[in-house]
């Protein structure tokens, strides 16, 4: 079967079937490397940890992001 084909059968599932498959596929990839990263990404990094230290930003916890997502997908 092509990815493709997978693909195709993968998008009829129901919303909680497309999760399952979805998270099977993201656990099934290799861990990225920590010390793989480029100058740029961690002058990034470096940016946002300074913005959360100086209270430039909010942080919000994983249930309130997903909570934020849900209520834009609905508009």
């Amino acid at each position: 079967m092509t990815a493709a084909e997978i693909t195709a059968h993968a998008l009829k599932l129901d919303e909680s079937g497309r999760v399952e498959v979805l998270n099977s596929l993201m656990e099934s990839l290799d861990e990225p490397d920590p010390n793989d990263f480029d100058a740029d990404s961690l002058t990034e990094a470096i940016h946002r940890s300074n913005e959360i230290k100086l209270g430039l930003v909010k942080t919000i916890t994983e249930d309130e992001l997903w909570q934020s997502l849900n209520e834009f997908r609905t508009r």
